[in-house]
């Protein structure tokens, strides 16, 4: 096989991941703004978009209407189309094309009341996005696995898993998603009687979201806040929160939010003891329900009217209210539904266990007991016939240089966000047979699979120039990384404890030589570098 010097990395998968991660937050934007026009936007793009139009493109549309007719609340509608796109993702072979629709159809089962697809569909998108190394794709999919746990009458661990979702979002600088996930986290905390945390959270929510001018989020934190202040015997102000709410849920065409704000002011209206004006708003809430097609929203609704009702004398209206609350409820939680949740449940778990038993927790790596494991494997499959044929195994150990400083500097926390964001780059560098490690500490290992010293040096010193290039100042003003490597093969070494170690020499040297370097044992003279690639 004739050698050829290392390849960089494709970068054709980031690009359609940035893509989707664009589309999808002007879709959202969109539909925050004005759902009706976006929606005759994104209908009006997919029927100009010319037969051979580029096939991420055509993906991209079918998700956009899928997603701004869930919002609209025509969710069979939602369903046809999004089924569509996911043939569309699967043809595509792209992880980010196919968690971006698995969770939008998860979505759709969770507003319809369909709490096992929808736990379904987002740990496939999970599964999609850790195999990307796509952080903001996985933060909003926690967010949503999250929402079914507390749905399903869970708050605390769906509690675990928007924390979660919190800290990735932050860590990215997602404002957005920040917002959204500090409303689901008030929400919980409200759940749990919880309430300074929870009017907290809603508060920065709310703010957050009056910062980007974002019609729908602001209906929904409004809302949700007056619950909370409803919940601590401030009605003035639950009402007029629920009021503002109804009128931008209105103006921006958001259903979902326009429903629960209406129960809300409902509730608060009864709380002060204005039967009449609640029960006209407990109707208008079950009316829009109704218009929705959302049995959990009706629901509620119904329940909302049976205390309203029973609250002015009317027993007959009372009790038929409760009968059709209760058919609804029966129909969400039948036992087999029930049954396919708890196991969908109990085999996330299992693969949970699993993962973190392979896992660096903090940047989402392989961990040292993986490196150690494959790289024991490929030790021995080299050694078992590959070596004389001309194949080698590299090992690259890199560490993020004056690290101790970024600590001291600006916090443990900023250096815990270096930390994934040197391991996303890495991701994102390597090739699909390479195999990436956190190592320990501020130490990354980097295995290269048939690649010999002098192709792996070449290799290493696009990724130290690539760190180096990165604009960090988006973490924090003034902020710089590189990263020291060293690079062996096993040409010399007896044994994989040997080309650890041989490893660990040349990064020693690249260290004591000024950093930011790469550092490898002496090039044979006139060879050429090898990856069999």
């Amino acid at each position: 096989m004739a050698e050829t010097p290392a390849a960089a990395p494709t970068a054709a998968p980031a690009t359609v991941a940035v893509r989707i991660a664009l589309r999808t937050a002007q879709i959202t934007a969109a539909a925050d703004r004005d759902l009706a026009q976006a929606l005759a936007d994104a209908q009006q793009r997919a029927e100009d978009a010319p037969s051979d139009a580029d096939p991420v493109e055509r993906f991209l549309a079918q998700l956009a209407l899928g997603v701004l007719q869930q919002r609209a609340a025509r969710y069979d509608l939602a369903l046809s189309l999004l089924r569509q796109a996911l043939e569309a993702a699967e043809q595509l072979g792209e992880r980010s094309a196919l968690g971006a629709v698995r969770r939008a159809l998860g979505n759709v089962h969770v507003e319809i009341g369909e709490y096992a697809p929808a736990l379904a569909e987002f740990l496939h998108a999970l599964a999609a996005d850790e195999a990307a190394g796509d952080d903001a794709s996985r933060a909003a999919t926690l967010r949503t696995i999250g929402v079914v746990y507390s749905k399903a009458g869970d708050p605390e661990q769906g509690l675990q898993f928007y924390r979660d979702s919190l800290a990735l979002t932050r860590a990215l600088g997602d404002v957005p998603g920040s917002a959204r996930t500090l409303n689901n986290i008030g929400i919980n905390l409200k759940n749990l009687g919880r309430l300074d945390e929870s009017e907290a959270a809603l508060r920065e929510s709310l703010a957050l979201f009056r910062q980007l001018d974002s019609p729908a989020g602001l209906a929904g934190a409004a809302s949700n806040l007056a619950l909370t202040l409803h919940k601590r015997g401030d009605l003035a102000a639950a009402e007029a929160l629920q009021r503002e709410s109804i009128d931008v849920a209105q103006r921006a065409g958001y259903e979902l939010a326009l429903v629960n704000a209406q129960r809300g002011l409902s509730e608060a209206l009864l709380a002060a003891g204005r039967l009449d004006d609640a029960h006209a708003a407990a109707r208008a809430a079950l009316a829009t329900a109704e218009a929705m097609g959302s049995r959990p929203e009706q629901a509620r609704c119904l329940r909302a009217l049976v205390d309203v009702c029973k609250a002015r004398g009317d027993a007959a209206a009372a009790l038929a209210h409760f009968e059709s609350f209760h058919a609804i409820e029966r129909a969400l939680f039948t036992e087999e539904s029930d049954r396919k949740l708890r196991a969908l449940q109990v085999s996330y778990q299992v693969a949970q266990l699993a993962r973190q038993s392979a896992e660096d927790p903090l940047t989402g790596l392989a961990n040292r007991r993986s490196l150690d494991a494959r790289l024991a494997a490929e030790w021995a499959a080299v050694r078992s016939g590959g070596s004389a044929h001309g194949r080698r195994l590299s090992l690259a150990l890199i560490d993020v240089d004056e690290f101790k400083q970024v600590n001291d500097r600006w916090s443990h926390a900023m250096g815990d966000a270096v930390l994934r964001a040197v391991a996303r780059r890495l991701r994102e560098f390597c090739r699909e047979s390479d195999f990436v490690a956190r190592y320990g500490g501020e130490e990354f290992a980097l295995l290269l699979p048939a690649t010999d010293v002098d192709g792996a040096q070449v290799l290493c010193e696009k990724l130290r120039a690539t760190l180096a290039a990165h604009d960090w100042n988006a973490l924090a003003p003034g902020l710089r990384v590189t990263v020291s490597i060293g690079v062996a093969d096993d040409a010399a070494a007896a044994d994989v404890e040997s080309l650890l170690a041989a490893a660990d020499a040349q990064l020693y040297a690249a260290k004591r030589g000024g950093r930011n370097q790469v550092r490898a044992p002496l090039q044979a003279a006139g060879k050429k570098p090898s990856t069999d690639r």
